[in-house]
């Protein structure tokens, strides 16, 4: 969502012509639609690594929260747990960020420029 909001600023910053038909009522909920979607499918497997609590009303006690199998493969320990899930969470996130930021931060500058050459206050 964060990186939603910060595309949604550097679209509003550098083309602030175009943002009315970029984020359109549809189109927005089509973004944030496409961005729970991808959150959910990204940790469906996580959703696989424990076995849930249980209630036993006649003994009146909880069965343990124990891990299941998926731990003992190394290669979904590498995989998803470090690999995929450092990438998205956070290598993706904060590039873009980073970038749109940076790029939002050029704009600014040029049109500051630009008023100070022009002398428009």
């Amino acid at each position: 969502m964060t990186v939603l909001i910060t595309v949604e600023r550097f679209v509003a910053v550098c083309f602030p012509f175009r943002t009315s038909t970029i984020f359109e009522i549809r189109k927005t909920i089509r973004y944030i639609a496409s961005t729970l979607t991808f959150a959910v499918c990204l940790n469906i497997p996580r959703w696989f690594e424990f076995i849930k609590w249980s209630y036993d009303a006649s003994s009146s006690s909880w069965s343990s929260n124990s891990p299941r199998q998926l731990h003992k493969f190394p290669a979904y320990t590498l995989i998803y747990q470090k690999g995929t899930w450092y990438f998205f969470v956070y290598a993706v996130p904060l590039a873009s960020i980073g970038i749109l930021n940076v790029l939002i931060w050029m704009k600014v500058s040029l049109i500051q420029k630009f008023y100070l050459i022009n002398n428009l206050h």
